[in-house]
Formats: C-alpha cells, sequence, structure tokens
C-alpha cells in the first residue's frame, strides 16, 4: 500500500498536527464495507492519543481494543513465560479474528465480541456494535503476521524505549515484575515480527 497520504509528515510532533494527512488516511477506499485500521506500538507508546485524535476527526469511527481480547490464565503461569511464550499467548488473537475481523472483512455490519474482563481475570461481558464505516483495533501486537493482511491501513506507533517504560511505571497499575515481563514480550514482538516494517505509517509517540 502507499504511504503517499502521509509522505510529508514530520515526525514527533503532536498528532492534532497532522490533521490533513489524518483524514487523508480516513478517505481511503476500503477493500470490503468498513476501512479497517491497526494502530500497534509498544506499551505506554501513545497508541490510545492517536486512537482519540482519529475518532475526533470522524464520527464514523468505532475503536476495538486489544486489551479487550487478553487470554484468560493464572497470573503465575504469565510469569513464568519466556518473552516467545508470552507475544504468543497473551492475547487471544483468534477470538479477534473470528469475531471481529473477519466478519468485517466480509463487509458484516452488526459485530459482537466477549471482552476479556481485568478484574476478575475471566471472560466478562459481550460488546455489541454496529460499523459505521470505519474500525480501529488498537493495540500492541495487532500486526502480527496472522492479522495484518486482514487490515487495509496499519500504524505503528515508534516511541522510545524508555518513555514507554516510564509511562507504564506511572500507571502504577501491575507490579514490576509483571511490568517487566510484559516489557521482555514487547521487545521480542518489536524484534522478531518486525511490526513497523509492515505498518504503512510509523509515528513517534507524543
Amino acid at each position: 500500500m502507499s504511504n503517499q497520504p502521509v509522505a510529508d509528515l514530520v515526525q514527533g510532533q503532536p498528532y492534532y498536527q497532522y490533521r490533513d494527512a489524518l483524514l487523508a488516511i480516513l478517505s481511503i477506499k476500503p477493500k470490503a464495507a468498513d476501512l479497517l485500521i491497526a494502530i500497534d506500538g509498544l506499551s505506554g507508546a501513545g497508541k490510545s492519543t492517536l486512537s482519540r485524535t482519529l475518532a475526533h476527526l470522524d464520527n464514523r469511527i468505532v475503536i476495538v481494543q486489544m486489551d479487550d481480547f487478553y487470554r484468560v490464565m493464572p497470573e503465575e503461569e504469565g510469569l513464568n513465560l519466556s518473552p516467545a511464550e508470552g507475544f504468543k499467548r497473551n492475547f487471544d488473537w483468534q477470538r479477534l479474528q473470528e469475531q471481529v475481523l473477519e466478519p468485517l472483512s466480509q463487509s458484516k455490519r452488526e459485530i459482537s465480541y466477549q471482552m476479556y474482563d481485568w478484574p476478575t481475570r475471566t471472560m466478562g461481558r459481550w460488546e455489541h456494535f454496529k460499523s459505521r464505516g470505519i474500525v480501529i483495533v488498537e493495540g500492541v501486537y495487532s500486526i502480527r503476521s496472522e492479522l495484518r493482511d486482514l487490515f487495509d491501513y496499519r500504524i505503528f506507533v515508534d516511541t522510545p524505549d524508555d518513555i514507554c517504560r516510564k509511562r507504564m511505571a506511572a500507571r502504577n497499575e501491575n507490579t514490576s515484575e509483571w511490568q517487566e515481563k510484559w516489557l521482555a514480550c514487547n521487545a521480542y514482538y518489536k524484534e522478531n515480527e518486525r511490526p513497523s516494517s509492515f505498518a504503512n505509517l510509523v509515528l513517534i509517540g507524543e
């Protein structure tokens, strides 16, 4: 796919300064009924900020978060996974594919998917939405090899590791042991899957 809509972006500038280029992305003709956009990047890179910026530009956008597709497993089991195992097992990408991406790629408009419930570490409620023309899947591993061809446009937010690490720590959501394991899985993904190489656009996160 061509990078032409964003050819003259200046890296590292606040997302709102990219308004015209981002609007050009949102006008790309999709393969099916909805334009499917992946926004990938390591934890703390600025993916959610970019997703919200796009949503403010076009009210047709529905955002689906990779975090809702975390795989149910005991915490101790997750902590014992190697970086390669964590990348492969932490997220249930098959559920995302089957419940969201494949139906959308077949021009189905009524979508239902079951969300992971983080407080209880179990499968939670079902989310339902009617697509309106643009769906963004936001989260790390969204450009993994099994999923990338289902998207019309792929963005990778490539923010320096030290900034990502500081943002994760500031959230104070998990233990330091869990954060280190998570960052190791992220690093494995970035090095071995090379998601930025398969992105139509690489941005430096805010």
